[in-house]
């Protein structure tokens, strides 16, 4: 084929800022999240969802249905205290630790009667936890917001479009537009959006009872969409949702659906194995920073859950490189069971980062396709790995490869 083409898989960078004048409807997430609101569960995965939702391109306010019957709302304007130096909050700057003491510090402020603060707004149900009701109530609040209409007129929704990620939905296969002057941005085909998905586990059926009610009840269209039969972390599933906004991919996609009339794919099993993977090698060339200086930053313990774990499993045939701006690199071949919480994969980080050696990137690429071919069958040709070159500063769009 043609010329290899650079393709930025990362919101946020300058390349995926959208065109100057151009700035479609705001989307926000639902994430239904396992435990409870006063006590918080698995904050490492509510990190990992917030920087997803909140520091992609456009930033996308974030809520989750907390089953002891919270609402808790993460908004743009907590990055500055979660993130900034100069920030009186405990904690290293962006890490897990600050997160949860500043969340447990406004949940409990705001349960007390304070005022929403920081980015964060908690509302509670009035109706017992893990109900139908509490549901119902949770998702009115976000649809509808704090607009209190006259009991005789139905309130009017905030969003055109609830789009629920489930395998069985309507299969997005992110692809080049078919034709000219197809729409650029999902918000073109689907209107402002609130996306609903399941958070640590999938949605419950109650749960997906309520928002179908919800949205019936409000007038608002429900999609069933699903971005694959792989099980894959929430906080991934943002990523790649908004990315492929970005890059111009979602739309044509939704486009796609709306011509099949959002046909679910159902239930069905897969012709081929889900869990069956390919040998893929991400490579990060650090521009600015040394592999020791990027593996004591919470980034590098967050790169390192990207690349290799699932949910509730991992990417065995992955490894993953690290380029160092003076030439020093570290591979790490494959999972090591690094745990998810980033001060524990942080710590093994530093450890692993006095192993690096002397090497550029064909080096690194050469060892690699050595021992792919050294693990393969005898006899039997193996086919050429593909590279993805990720560079923020290429033009988007054109024919890959």
């Amino acid at each position: 084929g043609g010329p290899r083409r650079a393709l930025d898989l990362f919101p946020g960078s300058a390349m995926s800022a959208p065109p100057q004048g151009v700035e479609p409807p705001g989307r926000e997430y639902v994430v239904f999240w396992l435990g409870k609101a006063t006590n918080l569960h698995r904050v490492d995965a509510i990190a990992r969802v917030a920087r997803g939702a909140l520091m992609c391109t456009r930033p996308a306010p974030v809520h989750f249905l907390f089953q002891d019957g919270y609402l808790v709302s993460l908004r743009q304007e907590l990055l500055p205290v979660w993130y900034n130096t100069d920030s009186e909050a405990e904690g290293t700057p962006g890490s897990q630790v600050r997160l949860e003491r500043l969340l447990g510090a406004e949940i409990a402020a705001q349960r007390g009667g304070a005022e929403a603060a920081r980015g964060v707004r908690c509302v509670a149900s009035r109706s017992p936890p893990r109900t139908a009701e509490q549901w119902r109530q949770c998702l009115e609040q976000v649809l509808v917001g704090d607009a209190v209409p006259s009991k005789a007129a139905t309130p009017t929704p905030r969003f055109d479009a609830v789009l629920e990620l489930v395998e069985s939905g309507c299969p997005i296969h992110f692809g080049a537009p078919e034709a000219r002057g197809c729409p650029r941005w999902a918000a073109d085909v689907v209107g402002r959006a609130l996306v609903v998905l399941g958070g640590v586990m999938d949605m419950e059926d109650g749960q997906k009872e309520a928002l179908a009610h919800v949205c019936g009840g409000l007038g608002v269209r429900h999609r069933l969409l699903s971005l694959g039969r792989r099980s894959e972390l929430t906080s991934k599933c943002i990523k790649a949702f908004e990315a492929a906004d970005d890059l111009g991919l979602l739309a044509p996609s939704l486009l796609r659906c709306q011509k099949a009339d959002w046909k679910p794919q159902g239930e069905a099993a897969c012709a081929e194995d889900p869990d069956h993977q390919a040998p893929f090698h991400l490579v990060v060339a650090l521009a600015d920073s040394t592999v020791a200086d990027y593996c004591a930053k919470p980034e590098a313990a967050n790169l390192y859950v990207d690349t290799f774990l699932r949910s509730k499993k991992v990417n065995r045939s992955t490894a993953l490189t690290l380029l160092g701006a003076d030439g020093l690199a570290l591979t790490i071949p494959r999972d090591v069971g690094v745990c998810l919480k980033e001060r524990e994969g942080t710590a093994w980080l530093r450890e692993a980062a006095k192993r690096t050696e002397q090497l550029g990137l064909h080096q690194v690429l050469a060892r690699w396709c050595a021992g792919l071919a050294s693990r393969g069958p005898r006899g039997v040709r193996q086919s050429s790995p593909v590279l993805l070159h990720a560079d923020s500063g290429a033009p988007v769009g054109g024919p890959l490869g």
